[in-house]
């Protein structure tokens, strides 16, 4: 009863008259089918992009046994976006960005992972090593961050004076040059 036709660049798989039009990739061939077909070539389909983020997963693991991290982030994100569920992909992209020293993105990739299966031990072990470095880096940056801003507002702060003074000061790139200490100098010298 199924009808196959095949047309190059056609984009979904039509079933009967009344069933919904079903996306399934780009460039596959126009099938005309029962709707009770369709639904096995979702769940096909489904159980492809399982065994793809395996096969990923797996090629991470394997580039961590040589420590390439990067490669290992790479393969993992690859391996989620096939299966959003992969806790083990979730777990070696934690690892990886522990040793790249990402503890913010590690901390946030291994809370997911316990969203997604919270009695897991080695992720429950893991979000415990890297929480303190994670909420000390987070502290860091947003110190940094108040120190910018801070020395912005000191330049802001400077160019309103100059222009109130009829000051002309041309295209000075102040921002760039001005450090932590030159801005103790200008603050005992007042």
């Amino acid at each position: 009863m199924t009808n196959i036709i095949v047309r190059r660049f056609a984009p979904r798989i039509i079933t009967h008259r009344f069933a919904p039009r079903i996306i399934v990739r780009r460039f596959a061939p126009q099938i005309i089918a029962p709707r009770w077909l369709a639904r096995r070539w979702l769940t096909l389909f489904h159980h492809l992009n399982r065994y793809k983020s395996t096969l990923a997963s797996n090629r991470a693991m394997a580039h961590m046994v040589l420590k390439n991290w990067g490669f290992v982030i790479d393969n993992c994100n690859i391996a989620l976006k096939f299966d959003e569920t992969n806790v083990k992909a979730m777990f070696r992209l934690a690892k990886a960005y522990t040793a790249n020293r990402e503890w913010e993105s590690a901390f946030a990739t291994a809370e997911k992972g316990l969203v997604v299966e919270p009695d897991n031990k080695d992720l429950q072990n893991l979000v415990k090593r890297v929480e303190k470095n994670a909420r000390n880096t987070r502290v860091q940056r947003q110190k940094k961050e108040r120190a910018r801003a801070e020395r912005v507002g000191y330049v802001k702060n400077l160019y309103r004076i100059c222009k109130n003074s009829n000051i002309k000061l041309g295209r000075i790139p102040l921002i760039a040059t001005l450090k932590d200490d030159d801005l103790e100098e200008v603050s005992t010298e007042r």
